[in-house]
C-alpha cells in the first residue's frame, strides 16, 4: 500500500508539510507527494497513479480539497472501489468529523495506518455544470449563495463561510421551490433544501443528524423558514435538534429532482457549481473511505 497524497495550493504550507512527513515516516506508511494548482494536475496526477497500480489516495486540504480528488478518482475506472483518507488542512473539513479523526493535520495521518474502510456511498448532482460528485452536503439556495459569496472573502479564513451566509441573507429572500422525491413532492417557499450525504457542516453544524454513508439515500432537508428565523434555526442546527421544527421538512430517497421558480446557487462540499434544476443521486459503495 502506498498512499498518494494530494495536496493543493491552498493547503500547502511548508512547515505543516514537514510535521505531517514527519509523521507519515514515524507509522512507517509509504507515500508519493503530488502538488496541484489546477483539478486537471489533480486528475493527471491519479490517472499516472491509477497507471502504475495505485488505489489509495488521500486529500490535504478541507471539504472543497477531498471534492476535487474524489472526482478526479471517480473519473477513473476501477475493478474495485478506490480508498479515499483525508489530512484536514483547509478551511472546513466537515466530513471526517462522523469518524473522529481528528482536525489535526499531523494526527490525522494515524488514521491511515491499516486496512480498515468503510465502504461509502457518493452523492452525484446532474445539472447546468454537468455531473459533480460529492461525498458530503450539497445545498441549494442561500447555502449555495453563501458559498459563492466567501469564494471573495478568503482573507477571512475559516470564518469566509459563516460570512458569506450573514452577508448574503438580507438580500435572499424565500423562493418557490419543487423537490421530487421517491413518490412524493413537495412546493414551497424556502430559503434552503440541503441534500445530505454526511452529517455535518459550517465547521461542525450538525445539519443531517439521521445521514449515514451506508443506505444508499439522500438525506434531504427543505427549510421553508422566514429569514427573521434563521439565527434561531441554526442554533438548533449546531446540536441536529432543527428536524423538530414544522417549517424544516425531511424526505430520504435514492434520487431527488430539485428545481426553482428562478435560478438559484447551488453548491457542492463547499464548491460552487452554478444555478438552476438539477437531479440528485445517491450511488452505493462507490468507495473504501480510510478510517
Amino acid at each position: 500500500m502506498r498512499w498518494q497524497v494530494l495536496v493543493g495550493p491552498r493547503a500547502w504550507n511548508p512547515s505543516l508539510w514537514r510535521s505531517v512527513e514527519q509523521a507519515f515516516v514515524s507509522h512507517d506508511l509509504a507515500f508519493d507527494l503530488h502538488r496541484t494548482v489546477t483539478a486537471d494536475d489533480v486528475q493527471h496526477a491519479v490517472t499516472c497513479a491509477r497507471g502504475d497500480a495505485h488505489r489509495h489516495f488521500v486529500a490535504m486540504g478541507g471539504d472543497g480539497a477531498m471534492n476535487i480528488v474524489l472526482n478526479a478518482v471517480l473519473a477513473e475506472p476501477w475493478d474495485v472501489p478506490p480508498v479515499l483518507g483525508a489530512l484536514p488542512a483547509g478551511t472546513g473539513s466537515d466530513f471526517i468529523r462522523m469518524f473522529a479523526i481528528p482536525q489535526n493535520t499531523s494526527a490525522a495521518v494515524a488514521h491511515l495506518v491499516g486496512e480498515r474502510v468503510y465502504r461509502s456511498d457518493v452523492g452525484l448532482l446532474e445539472g447546468s455544470w454537468g455531473a459533480r460528485f460529492f461525498l458530503n452536503v450539497a445545498q441549494l439556495g442561500i447555502g449555495g449563495a453563501a458559498v459563492k459569496r466567501s469564494e471573495h472573502l478568503r482573507f477571512l479564513g475559516p470564518a469566509r463561510y459563516q460570512a458569506g451566509f450573514w452577508s448574503a441573507l438580507p438580500t435572499f429572500p424565500p423562493r418557490l421551490i419543487s423537490v421530487r422525491a421517491a413518490e412524493k413532492t413537495v412546493e414551497t417557499r424556502a430559503l434552503m433544501v440541503v441534500i445530505a450525504n454526511g452529517q455535518f457542516f459550517g465547521r461542525g453544524y450538525n445539519i443531517a443528524p439521521k445521514a449515514t454513508v451506508t443506505d444508499g439515500l439522500a438525506d434531504v432537508q427543505i427549510f421553508s423558514v422566514e429569514r427573521r428565523s434563521v439565527p434561531a434555526v441554526f442554533t438548533q442546527v449546531r446540536s441536529g435538534n432543527h428536524l423538530r421544527r414544522p417549517d424544516v421538512r425531511r424526505l430520504q430517497a435514492t434520487t431527488v429532482h430539485i428545481s426553482a421558480e428562478r435560478p438559484t446557487p447551488v453548491e457542492a462540499d463547499g464548491e460552487y457549481l452554478g444555478t438552476g434544476s438539477f437531479v440528485a443521486s445517491i450511488l452505493p459503495g462507490l468507495i473504501d473511505f480510510k478510517m
